[in-house]
This record gives C-alpha cells, structure tokens and sequence, in this order.
C-alpha cells in the first residue's frame, strides 16, 4: 500500500468537495457490471444515511458541473494496477478511480469506511453513523492491496448472499459467486490437493509413487517420470481450455500433492537421487512442476501454477529455484501463530523466498484438536506477520478459519485480517476497538477489550515450542483463576449490552467456548456436578441460539445443532457414569461418544443404539463397497503424530457378536493431551482430553466395543460395523 499526500499533480481544489453545500450526485463513468453498480448503490446509500441529504445516482458516463463524487477507471498515466484505486479532490469533485472496476469497487468501500467510518463487521452488525457534518478528505490517498489474493475460509457456505456481499464489503476476493468481478479464483479442478484428481484416470502403475517398502502406492506419484510430467501438464491444458470455453479466465490453477502425512513420497532410484542432491523432497516438486510449467507457458503465458509446500515437501530445496510461473504456497500443518519475522515459519518463508519468485502462505487460525477451548490466534502479532509476508512477496493468503461459531472473538479476528492484509501498517489498537465498539456496543467494548487481552496473555505464559502454540501446553491456562477471571468480566459485559439484543447476543456467543471447556475439562465428580450442569445449559442454550441466528446456515443444520444439544444434555444427567468394577481403586479419565471426533476421511459419527451409554454411540455402518469386516479385528492406539503405541488383534471370544458392548483392553499409551487416536478397518475414533497438564506415563487403554452384523457372524439384520460409546484410561 502506498499513501500519497502532496507529491503529485492534481487540478487545483476550489474547497467545493470539502463538504456537501450543493447538488449531491454520484457520477459512474467507468463501464462495469453488477460488482460495480452494486458498490455504487452502497455509496449512496451510506453516504445519504450518514449526511442526512439524499444523494442521486447516475451511470450517464459522464460527469457534470453538479456531480460530486465520480467514478471512473483511471488514465493510463497513473500506472494503476487493476486492483488499485485512488482517492483524491478534483476541481470542487471528489473522485474514486482504479486500475479497472475491482479497483474502483476497493476504492468505493476504503472510502466509505476511511471518510464516512462504514463498517460490515458481520451479517448480522452494519455500522453507518450519523454525522451531518461530514466533510471528504483533502489528501490525496493511493492504495494497492499488499497481499493480492485473500481468502479466509470458514467451512461454511462460500456462495450465499450474506456471504457474497460481505465479503465484497470487506474486500475479500475470493469464491465471490454473485460478484466474480472481484474474485481471483482457482482453475479447475480445485484450489488444493489436486494431484490426485489429475492422475484419477491413469492406469499404468509405473506412474504411482514407490514407496520404502517396495510397493507402488496411489497416494502419490512418482514425480520422475517424464510420462508423468508430460501426462499432468496435458491435463493442465484441458482444464485451461475447458474453463476458457466456458467463460472463466482464472490466473491460478493449482497441482500440489494429495492430502496425506509423510511416508508416501516416491523413492525410486530417480526420485531418490534429486532427494539427495536437493535435500528435501521439495526439490523433486520442484523438478516435477518445472517441467509441467515449461510445457504450457507460451500456450498460457497468463496462468500462474499453484503448489503446496506441506508435510514432506515444506522444507525448501538445496539449490532448485521454481519457475517464475509457480507460486509456491508455505502450509505449516501445526502452525498456529503469526509468520513475524522472528517465528520458526517466519524464518521458513524467508527461505523459501530464495526458490521462489511467488510465494504465498497457508495459514492457520484454529487448532485441530476436537474441542473448541477459549483459544485466539495471536492477533497483536498479525501487524508484523502481514508485512513480512508483504517483504517476500506473498500474493495469496489463505487463512484457515473453520468453526467460527463456536470460537472465541471469530468475527473479530475475521474482520481484522482482512484489513491487515489490505494494510499492514494500519493501527491494530485502533482497529480492534472500532470492531469491539460496534459489535458488542459502546458500553460494553472496554470490557470485551479486557477478556480479548487477558486471553493472549494467558496464552502466551503458557509456552511456546519453535515459535508455534505448542498445544500440549496451551490449555494449561484453563484453571480456576481463568473461569473465575473471564466468566466474571462476561458477566459484566451482559450487564452493559443490556438493551441492545444484537450486542447481548454476540456477548453471550463468546460464552460458548469457555462454557464447553469447563464442562468437558472439569472431571464428572460429584464436587464439580452442579457448576458443570450450569456452564453445559448455559453452552447449550448460547449454541443453539447462535446458530438459529446465522443466516448461513440451512435449516437442517439448525435442527441438527438443536438434536446434538438435545443428546448431550440427556447424557449430561447421567454423568458421572458408574465405574465398571474392574476399575475400582484406579485413577481412571473417562472418555465417552460425545468426546469423539472424525480424522481424516474416517467418516463416522454418532449413532443411535439403545445398549449403548445415553442412547448413542460411536461409529458408522460399513460401505456396501468397503472390504467386510473379520476376525481378528486389529486395533491400533497412535496418537496426532503417527507415534504407534499399542496394536492388538481382537477375537470372536473377546468381541462377541451378541448385540452387547465388551470391556477391551487395547494397550498403553501416555495420556493424549494432543489428539489419540483408535483405529480399526472401517473405523477411527479420535479423542481429545487435553487440559490434563503433562502426563508421560503409559495409562492402560480400554475400549468399550460392540461388534454388529453378518460379518461377524451376528445378526443378518444389524448394521455391519465397530461400534464404540465409552473409552477408559487407567492406572
């Protein structure tokens, strides 16, 4: 972003624009589509609503002496860029202008928001003072977004109407399908982790990645092989023209690898050898995609190639420098803290700027570990991160952001972003109690500014490893001291949004997670019942009414939000469970479906089973397709990290296939203050019981298991599958 004041030439200001005293009319010279007349309208709508004076629109295409404010594509002497725009007084005019009409539509909404302070913070919460004495800046103002390509990715849907329009608000140009003149979208077939849809077709083995046990694998491919090289970079091209003939014209296409952890990577003789010469496997990505860019540059000298460097192709190569046609995004899988100069993916990214002339960062703002804890990105860091993602030339930014409902300050740090990726330099004090003020009300701003700042403080004294959240640690702030601290400044908070329901509401959204980590957290003790009965209601009813409010959201995700609170309110009268007897005079952690989560492509879910605890369990029937179950069932304990603990061969005499759960002892493993994980064919549990503190000694893993269906010789009529309600760790 660049701000000028002073140093260039306009025609002189004759004071007539400093303030409405005359004929308010918005001219639009410059040609444009829907995106424009639709940012146009909010001009006018905004600035009539703030000066209490009714403004008129018109798309004549050409100014007149009446005209206030025009709207027009600058002249080529100004070099704009297409998403550029300039803000400057004009002979008694006041003028927006841009490198082509996405410029002018991101110089519309940063005047609105710089002149006349309107604000989109959320669908539900516009910000459009009142202020009769509104005057337009003096100064001329240039600005080039610092980061190009700008996604933050919810999970949720990317092509509603609230959607579409707030994004357009607030910048963010991405998988806009209502405005696509402001998008900068993916080619075909998708944004990431393609290869595997490029190769869906191939049938020669020699093409699939051998792995280091000797067999060829179809999680990935061998990146050597000239057929392979040639057979990508042709599919390329059909996708190009493809897309081209349907009228879409995307710069990115992406071929970056599949979606799986180390250890599938090809080592042939031929891979093997650019592994050694390189030393990181990056280099043989680097080879690969090389060749794939050589063979369609002077075909699409405009598209650029997009590739992950993520799991074993993120360290950088030895010597290889990418193609000037390859934009090679930096996707720390575990890194939950800001790229600023001094971090360990900080550093990472310098070095990776000396391979590749594009680069762009995958970044994540959440964790992955089941439960949603009072947990924020470190927000007063981002300032720093942007610009120095901005010195190596990140041009696309993706901000990994699923689960915002359920997650402390989400809009906030949503909002926020995208203002920092336009400008870095921007004051992160001043933008945080612009967002606070406006979202949770006037009053009760201050005190949500406290609860923010109190939150990164105790995630920060609660430690770091490589300058990532080490997350065995960062849930070891959630003592007593903090409830008592953040429930009591929440408390505080609903008195002062009193009156206001919008501004109650989001107060009592940020209860959410703090009431679901004490519920789960705190031990299901007698001591404990009463207050963690009082947070699950009080989760419950701020969830439900969160979700209702989310025009997002189908109404079946509704009603299913609604069943789940349902379920866990009918388990949480029965908890504390009574303690089988084999485990009398033990520490135990008690662990049921409700704690459980899927992994990966491991799609089971909860259940309903009358024999199981609280009506539900954990699993899924098998798949029509899927290889049937036998016995023995092999089972295996690991935890996030594919750290292997125990594996066990189960047998009929043990697992019976009666209709009843069994008590199985899987083996041992220290207790998963990450992420632990039980696996099976057909089925995966993953567990989460962080908060616990550091437990390194192995506890004794039993599962509570039921066996169903003509697989196991069980009843024709009962669904085929390994079922799971309850896990005990004990000692």
């Amino acid at each position: 972003m660049v701000m000028m004041t002073g140093c260039v030439s306009f025609k002189p200001n004759d004071g007539r624009a400093e303030g409405i005293d005359r004929t308010s009319t918005i001219v639009v010279e410059a040609d444009g589509g829907e995106t424009l007349a639709f940012a146009a309208e909010d001009l006018r709508n905004c600035l009539s609503r703030v000066t209490g004076r009714e403004f008129t629109l018109t798309t004549s295409g050409r100014a007149t002496e009446d005209a206030t404010i025009i709207l027009r594509i600058a002249d080529a002497t100004w070099g704009l860029a297409k998403d550029e725009w300039l803000l400057h007084p004009e002979n008694g005019n006041y003028c927006i202008e841009g490198g082509s009409e996405t410029g002018i539509v991101g110089g519309i909404y940063d005047f609105l928001e710089r002149a006349a302070n309107c604000l989109w913070l959320d669908r539900d919460t516009t910000v459009i003072p009142h202020n009769p004495e509104f005057t337009f800046p003096k100064d001329p103002i240039r600005v080039r977004p610092a980061v190009y390509s700008r996604e933050i990715y919810t999970g949720m849907d990317r092509n509603g109407e609230e959607d579409s329009v707030l994004k357009l608000r607030n910048l963010e140009n991405t998988w806009n399908r209502r405005f696509p003149a402001m998008s900068v979208d993916f080619g075909s077939p998708r944004a990431n982790h393609t290869l595997g849809t490029y190769a869906k077709d191939w049938t020669d083995e020699t093409y699939l990645a051998l792995d280091s046990t000797g067999k060829r694998n179809n999680q990935h491919y061998c990146l050597s092989n000239p057929k392979v090289r040639h057979a990508v970079a042709e599919q390329l091209k059909a996708y190009i023209r493809s897309d081209r003939e349907q009228g879409s014209y995307s710069e990115f296409y992406d071929i970056s690898q599949n979606d799986t952890g180390n250890g599938y990577e090809c080592v042939c003789p031929e891979c093997s050898a650019i592994l050694a010469r390189e030393g990181a496997y990056s280099g043989v990505l680097g080879e690969f995609l090389n060749a794939v860019s050589a063979e369609i540059r002077d075909e699409f000298p405009d598209v650029t190639i997009t590739t992950l460097a993520y799991n074993f192709t993120l360290k950088p190569p030895r010597h290889l420098v990418f193609a000037d046609n390859i934009l090679v995004r930096m996707c720390g899988i575990g890194c939950w803290a800001p790229f600023t100069p001094e971090s360990y993916y900080g550093q990472e990214l310098a070095e990776w700027r000396q391979h590749a002339s594009q680069t762009g960062v995958w970044d994540y703002a959440k964790h992955f570990n089941g439960l949603e804890w009072p947990y924020i990105y470190k927000l007063d860091e981002l300032p720093s991160a942007i610009r120095n993602c901005c010195s190596y030339n990140v041009r696309h930014y993706f901000f990994e952001y699923e689960n915002p409902l359920e997650r402390s300050f989400a809009q906030l740090q949503w909002w926020l972003m995208l203002r920092l990726v336009i400008n870095p330099e921007r004051d992160y004090d001043e933008l945080v109690d612009k967002f606070l003020a406006g979202y949770y009300g006037a009053k009760a701003a201050p005190v949500m500014r406290e609860y923010l700042d109190y939150l990164l403080l105790r995630q920060k004294e609660s430690g770091t490893k490589k300058g990532i959240d080490a997350l065995h640690t960062v849930a070891c702030y959630l003592d007593d001291g903090f409830y008592a601290t953040v429930n009591g400044l929440l408390d505080r908070a609903e008195r002062l949004a009193a009156g206001n329901p919008l501004h109650e509401r989001h107060v009592r959204r940020e209860r959410i997670p703090v009431d679901i980590a004490f519920h789960t957290l705190m031990p299901p003790v007698p001591e404990y019942k009463a207050a963690r009965t009082k947070a699950f209601r009080r989760y419950a009813a701020n969830t439900i009414e969160t979700f209702n409010a989310c025009p997002r959201l189908a109404e079946w995700q509704k009603t299913t939000t609604q069943e789940k609170m349902t379920l866990y309110s009918t388990l949480e009268e029965l908890l504390p469970l009574p303690v089988p007897k084999q485990f009398h005079g033990k520490d135990i952690v008690d662990i049921v479906w409700k704690d459980f989560t899927r992994y990966g492509n491991q799609m089971q879910s909860i259940s309903p089973d009358d024999a199981a605890v609280g009506g539900r369990t954990w699993g899924k029937p098998r798949e029509t397709d899927a290889e049937p179950f036998s016995y023995p069932v092999e089972f295996t304990l690991t935890d996030f990290n594919n750290t292997e603990y125990a594996k066990t061969a189960v047998t009929r005499e043990q697992l019976p296939p009666d209709g009843n759960y069994h008590w199985i002892h899987i083996g041992s493993m220290p207790l998963p203050n990450d992420n632990g994980l039980l696996v099976a064919k057909n089925f995966c549990a993953m567990l989460w019981k962080g908060g616990i503190g550091i437990v390194p000694e192995p506890w004794h893993v039993w599962a509570h298991l039921k066996a169903s269906g003509a697989d196991f010789g069980g009843a024709t009529e009962a669904p085929n599958g390994i079922f799971c309600d309850r896990i005990i760790f004990a000692k």
